[in-house]
């Protein structure tokens, strides 16, 4: 999945294991792979592992209205060009949904405080 990409890529505390690190670094020496630690209790980075943890429910949030409120999981387009057009207009209502709450002073991802 990740072959020919490069940059970091953040991963959940089930990802956290030296041999798939190394083996990515082998196979993919322009990507690096970034989770917390496995047991939170023994972390000897507990700031890191937080930051992380903090992205990743982030991005699961942004992923959880995109397929709620866009109903990004039904594909209704029949061709490449309709698919992406179909992703590009959502990304950008996403954005614009985000900016107006932060214009308005709401919380950045309270998109239902938009239609109130």
């Amino acid at each position: 999945m990740l072959h020919g990409q490069e940059g970091i890529v953040i991963g959940d505390r089930n990802y956290h294991s030296p041999q798939l690190q190394q083996q990515l670094r082998q196979e993919e020496p322009a990507l690096e792979l970034l989770t917390p630690y496995k047991n939170k209790k023994r972390d000897p980075q507990p700031r890191r592992s937080a930051l992380l943890s903090h992205f990743r429910y982030r991005i699961e949030t942004v992923n959880s209205q995109l397929c709620a409120r866009f109903r990004l999981k039904q594909v209704w387009a029949r061709d490449l060009w309709h698919l992406l057009n179909r992703l590009l207009r959502i990304v950008l209502c996403h954005t614009l949904c985000f900016r107006l709450n932060v214009q308005f002073g709401n919380s950045p991802l309270q998109l239902a405080l938009l239609t109130k």
